[in-house]
């Protein structure tokens, strides 16, 4: 049997209700419309409206129970078992309650950090004799004046947490090796926030002016930070290595304490500066007259006797 074309089939229950263009493409790659699919719309554009991406991120989503809305939401999200930003967790509804239908990820890939929301998703009811993918495509557009609205659908987030990879690795195993056994429990049981890792005592981040000292920040093309500053200067490599010039068995010589150069001493290869001249003496020229003098004195009479002497 020739299967219709997928816009045959679509527009025999949709398209004269002009649904918005991310909803009909999301049909179409579900390849029908159903109740089922019609949730996945809500909930991505609940999770663009609380983690909206920034640079370097992208979304991970985790359902709790695979149904057709996950193939709209795949599709809205552009996550993927392939690209390893889509997986299944297969609970019942003992641990999600029923309500809770997925985990959505805003992962970074630059600090591998994410931000991560537990979604509760409960379904309008409409009145009997209304049709639903009507009423449906009306609330994807914002539209909530239907008299045929008994209850509206209710997207929330129940949990906000931020997570680093090891956290991110233990809710995509389904938390099975967690205290908790499960991922939802889990993520519950996580503080709001990371904790702040120790600075290193050593290095600056940023350019830091005190009263005393001015330090400033600068990056070698290997990525080693230096932060030189009126004591020294400190070098961190690459590979995270300390190399301490500045220390006090390193420190040069100097008999001026006083920054000149902005903080910054600059070493010229003297350990002190002479700062009195030396004292030197003046020869007075009488006194060489008279040593000239007595030389020539004594020299005539020793040569006058030397004369006398060979008479």
């Amino acid at each position: 049997m020739k299967q219709k074309p997928k816009l045959i089939i679509l527009s025999n229950r949709v398209l004269k209700y002009d649904p918005p263009y991310d909803a009909l493409i999301s049909w179409l790659f579900h390849n029908h419309v159903c109740g089922g699919s019609s949730p996945g719309y809500l909930i991505s554009d609940h999770i663009y409206n609380e983690l909206p991406l920034k640079e370097n991120e992208s979304y991970i989503y985790i359902t709790t129970n695979d149904n057709c809305k996950d193939d709209v939401i795949s599709r809205l999200l552009g996550v993927s078992p392939g690209m390893g930003s889509y997986y299944n967790l297969r609970y019942d509804n003992s641990i999600t309650n029923s309500t809770n239908v997925g985990i959505a990820i805003k992962w970074n890939s630059f600090t591998k950090t994410g931000e991560l929301i537990i979604i509760d998703y409960k379904g309008p009811k409409f009145k009997k004799g209304s049709d639903s993918y009507e009423e449906y495509i009306k609330l994807y557009k914002g539209d909530y004046s239907s008299s045929n609205i008994i209850t509206l659908p209710i997207v929330t987030s129940v949990a906000k947490k931020e997570i680093n990879e090891e956290m991110l690795q233990n809710i995509i195993s389904g938390g099975k090796q967690t205290k908790q056994g499960n991922a939802l429990d889990y993520i519950r049981s996580l503080d709001n926030t990371l904790p702040i890792k120790p600075s290193n005592p050593n290095a600056q981040t940023n350019e830091t002016t005190t009263n005393t000292e001015e330090s400033a920040t600068t990056t070698n093309s290997q990525g080693a930070r230096q932060n030189i500053g009126s004591k020294g200067y400190i070098a961190i490599n690459s590979q995270g290595t300390d190399n301490n010039v500045g220390d006090s068995s390193n420190t040069p010589i100097s008999g001026d304490n006083d920054d000149s150069n902005n903080g910054n001493k600059e070493n010229t290869g003297k350990s002190y500066e002479i700062s009195k001249k030396p004292v030197t003496k003046e020869v007075n020229s009488n006194t060489i007259i008279y040593a000239i003098a007595i030389v020539l004195i004594l020299g005539i009479i020793a040569g006058y006797g030397y004369l006398k002497s060979k008479k």
